[in-house]
């Protein structure tokens, strides 16, 4: 059970690096959320004020709740990855290489069917990792979710 979940977590991480349209599209709301969070409220203050940091805390943690629904939402249907060109999990390299060799001799197909397999092995895996980063994302200090706010664009990716 606990190698299952560690391989679903790792799967699920490579899954949200892998998606660059849901996590450009979710790393803009945290920006949004976080811009409208922030700019009201001075930093020193929170973080000395407990309710405060928890109460800003808990909304950041709401709005990556709301937006890891929506990424396993788009993503963890059939054809989520599969005929999403932006998403889609290509071959590795070796293989692409494999896949060009049996092009050539009409047999391409074998090569098609693993990569299609990949993408609805992601689908399935996908929302049996919603849980994971939910109490991930439940687990973060007021520094964790501050940081994930003040780094770069894919700073929510490079946490989990």
């Amino acid at each position: 059970m606990k190698k299952t979940s560690q391989s679903l977590l790792l799967l699920y991480a490579f899954l949200l690096m892998s998606c660059q349209t849901s996590t450009k599209t979710l790393s803009n709301d945290i920006a949004s959320l976080g811009n409208t969070i922030f700019s009201n409220v001075n930093l020193d203050a929170a973080q000395a004020s407990q309710s405060t940091s928890a109460e800003i805390s808990q909304a950041f943690k709401q709005a990556l709740t709301i937006g890891t629904g929506k990424v396993v939402r788009q993503l963890g249907r059939q054809d989520g990855f599969a005929l999403d060109q932006n998403i889609r999990i290509p071959l590795p390299q070796e293989l692409q290489k494999v896949q060009n060799a049996l092009e050539k001799v009409g047999m391409s197909a074998l090569m098609d069917d693993l990569e299609l397999r990949l993408n609805r092995a992601a689908e399935i895996a996908t929302p049996e990792a919603k849980e994971i980063f939910v109490n991930a994302i439940s687990q973060m200090s007021f520094s964790d979710v501050y940081e994930i706010y003040k780094g770069p664009q894919d700073s929510a990716t490079q946490y989990f």
